[in-house]
């Protein structure tokens, strides 16, 4: 107003972002050599770096403004020669902000409380394709950061975004696979984290104006989320070593990248350890999530001191009934925000609210606006940014003749999530798993994907992964209904489901044996995930299979050889096999997308190589050990791969929509 020139313009927004952050303002004088000197200083301390040393209210600034005006009147005697022009607009200009100042703290003054405002609603802060995971906002709440898998759904890169109009400015451009990002106390770097092509792991931080990045430390392992210490010298990750089954929460330190312990999660069998670390805004208190599976964490506050030093044991939030993690501080640090499910394809996730201090039977709140949200970021001013999947998960089958290829076609939609595919023995029915009546239930429909009908209504958050018996007439499938999952029996006819295990661990991914005797499936019991049998009946005791790890099971169609998915120590999948009666464990396929994504028949082993665009759907041969690619895959898979016990079809899932939008409320509540 007073120059008629922008403080900080530049050439680009990024430009002016960083002139904000870096550089000192044309004094206004120089702008406007008619300035008066006492104006000139009050808009140099408007513009001030540190906040200390601004005005600290409007009210303040009022007052600055009247007594430049009042001294600027009696400084010309009453019939003194008429004030020039220039001058005059200035003081009109003086005169026009002490009004404003006046009408807009007037307006404060008589507004209600915040806690009497309707709660702010979400609007989309980004429309761009491809998939936004992490994002986090700048401390001021003016930039956002995030790893986009880009405009070719390639890999996850980090990008930092201004909020509001604009296109995402790119930060890496390494082939590894970026997430995590947190910015620094300052806002001036942003830590993140990196999985190399080769399994490992690196923390590195990058300016988040862009430019050189800097290791700070290299790990077997880095599980989600990154926090900052106050000072900006520390940084809370969950740390998983050589050797380590678990990940616990570490202190790195950014100027030597030495790592120090800060908190170990239970030595149970069954647990996954802890992740999702976020400070407190006095950095006092440390809320983290612990996992007990994919399905199950529960949210925990621990009180630290300023070194980030322990005080007392870990207290929880919520129960592991549900999967809890990313939770993000209010700028008072009296609340908690944080990601409810939202585990892959298999929930939808959402946000909810809690009190960061422990009380019995509190229960968490829905946030307004926040379903299907995940990731939270709150800024210091009460900013919120959310990730929002906008997913559709579908059946699609390749026809398979003399073993090549056809067309692939649909073959089973709707508007929500279809997955985990299983055929009966006869080729002729179908079972799946989906939410299109609300919760992620078994569903039957035919080979061809008509007439489908839901299967089992139980109130549980992960209801999926049938198997079909090799006579057709039943069905086991996993659940958790009491939040660790267990193993289930049902019939094609809908007959109420019998439970087959009561451990307080995790049993997950059943199969039969080719004779019907027995059912197979992972379980943490014992040394980390095994593979396991049991008689299909309840309460019969386990049995372990695997020495050494596994997880999803298939027999072969003789019966003598067992294959099953293996995860190695880098974090990826591989196809083992061993004798049904005991022996040696012996690689096979050392490159799988995950678990569930091979299948056997009497032919061979149908794979896939990755679940994202480029990942191969290949055929291992038993006759002669070849292994022929069916598909390359254009768009990302879901969960599962079922072949036709003829080998006349493979079905897979393809995500027929996968993209995110960005949320943004711009004074939550």
């Amino acid at each position: 107003m007073a120059t008629g020139r922008r403080a900080f313009a530049r050439d680009s927004a990024s430009a002016t972002i960083a002139a904000v952050l870096r550089d000192e303002p044309e004094p206004a004088g120089t702008v406007s050599p008619g300035l008066p000197p006492e104006l000139e200083r009050v808009i140099h301390r408007c513009l001030r770096k540190d906040p200390a040393k601004r005005f600290q209210s409007m009210a303040d600034l009022k007052v600055a403004l009247e007594e430049l005006k009042e001294e600027s009147e009696t400084s010309v005697p009453g019939r003194a020669r008429p004030a020039r022009p220039r001058r005059r607009a200035v003081l009109g200009i003086a005169a026009a902000v002490v009004l404003f100042a006046a009408v807009a703290g007037g307006w404060l003054a008589r507004r209600p409380a915040p806690e009497a405002v309707e709660p702010t609603r979400p609007v989309p802060l980004t429309s761009f394709g491809g998939r936004i995971l992490w994002p986090a906002l700048s401390p001021d709440g003016n930039q956002v950061a995030f790893a986009w898998n880009g405009e070719t759904q390639a890999s996850f890169d980090l990008y930092v975004k201004l909020v509001g109009p604009g296109a995402p400015v790119r930060l890496t451009t390494d082939q590894g696979t970026e997430s995590s990002p947190a910015w620094s106390p300052d806002g001036r770097q942003i830590a993140f984290l990196r999985q190399l092509p080769s399994g490992g792991w690196i923390l590195a931080v990058i300016p988040a104006l862009g430019g050189p990045e800097r290791i700070v430390a290299e790990a077997p392992g880095f599980d989600r989320g990154i926090a900052w210490s106050a000072d900006g010298r520390t940084l809370v990750v969950a740390h998983r070593g050589t050797g380590d089954r678990v990940s616990a929460l570490c202190r790195v330190s950014i100027a030597t990248g030495e790592v120090k312990p800060l908190v170990r999660p239970p030595s149970e069998p069954l647990m996954l350890g802890d992740f999702s670390p976020a400070l407190s805004p006095d950095g006092r208190t440390l809320a983290f999530a612990r996992g007990r599976s994919l399905v199950s964490s529960s949210l925990h506050v621990l009180p630290v001191t300023e070194e980030l030093e322990p005080e007392g044991e870990p207290v929880p939030l919520t129960s592991a009934m549900s999967a809890s993690s990313q939770p993000a501080w209010t700028p008072d640090g009296k609340r908690i925000v944080f990601t409810q499910d939202g585990f892959g394809w298999t929930s939808s996730p959402s946000l909810m609210e809690i009190s960061a201090s422990p009380s019995v039977g509190q229960k968490a709140r829905r946030v307004l606006g926040g379903e299907g949200g995940e990731f939270p970021s709150l800024s210091r001013d009460g900013s919120l940014v959310f990730a929002r999947p906008i997913n559709d998960l579908n059946l699609w089958r390749l026809p398979l003749k003399e073993g090549r290829p056809g067309r692939p076609e649909p073959l089973l939609s709707s508007t929500r999530m279809d997955g985990a595919p299983a055929l009966s023995p006869d080729g002729r029915r179908l079972s799946f798993t989906s939410d299109r009546a609300g919760s992620m239930q078994l569903w039957l429909a035919n080979a061809d994907g008509s007439d489908p009908v839901q299967l089992t209504s139980i109130v549980a958050t992960n209801t999926t992964g049938s198997r079909w018996s090799p006579d057709g007439n039943r069905l086991v499938f996993i659940s958790n209904p009491e939040g660790n999952r267990d193993i289930f029996l049902t019939t094609p006819n809908g007959r109420e489901p019998l439970r087959l295990t009561r451990s307080s661990s995790h049993d997950t991914s059943p199969s039969w044996s080719r004779d019907g005797a027995w059912v197979y499936f992972g379980s943490n019991r014992q040394d980390g995930f095994q593979i396991w049998k049991m008689k299909p009946e309840p309460d019969a005791a386990p049995v372990r299979v695997t020495r050494d790890g596994g997880y999803v099971t298939r027999e072969s169609a003789d019966g003598r050889t067992l294959y099953f998915a293996r995860q190695m120590d880098s974090g990826t999948w591989s196809v083992w096999k061993m004798p049904t009666g005991g022996g040696e464990e012996t690689l096979l396929i050392p490159r799988l997308a995950h678990s569930w994504f091979f299948d056997v028949t009497a032919r061979g082993i149908y794979y896939l190589t990755s679940d994202v665009p480029g990942g191969e759907l290949r055929f291992h041969r038993f006759s002669d050990g070849s292994d022929t690619l069916l598909l390359r895959l254009d768009k990302r898979s879901g969960f599962g791969l079922a072949a036709a016990p003829d080998d006349s079809a493979v079905i897979y899932t393809v995500f027929d929509v996968d993209a995110t939008e960005l949320m943004y409320v711009e004074s939550f509540r």
